[in-house]
């Protein structure tokens, strides 16, 4: 399973890539990239790609959703979003379906994060923090 939002762009090879490097890793459940900033606000742009760190992953989201992807079964067994945790659903989700396995990194770019006044970015216009503190609460234990 893939995601992509309006503001975002997988480049053309995106699913080939991923696909095939999930099938290439047997024991991994699901996997990420690279993916590039483009700050049309600000008129600059770079390529964020973090190595996997469950700790650091606790602390903030750093794995955009729409360079995630996962095999069914992670869903069939955890089930989607939750919508209670809503913005920041996708952060809960990434951690949940992460906790029992290390996802695989694919080390090349292959997607685009835009940003620009014209898209409606849901980090911008909503709280966060109620959300925040329910996944820490669930967790940090």
């Amino acid at each position: 399973m893939a995601y992509l939002d309006s503001d975002n762009q997988w480049g053309v090879n995106y699913l080939m890539v991923m696909v095939n490097s999930l099938e290439d890793s047997p024991d991994k459940d699901c996997a990420y990239c690279a993916i590039r900033v483009i700050n049309e606000i600000h008129q600059a742009q770079f390529t964020r790609l973090v190595d996997y760190d469950r700790a650091a992953l606790l602390e903030r989201n750093y794995i955009d959703m729409n360079i995630f992807m996962h095999r069914i079964s992670l869903f069939q067994q955890y089930g989607g979003f939750s919508h209670d945790l809503e913005p920041l659903e996708d952060w809960e989700l990434i951690l949940r379906y992460t906790q029992g396995n290390p996802p695989l990194i694919v080390k090349c770019c292959l997607a685009n994060y835009f940003i620009s006044r014209q898209l409606n970015h849901q980090s911008l216009v909503c709280d966060s923090d109620p959300s925040f503190r329910k996944i820490r609460a669930r967790y940090h234990q």
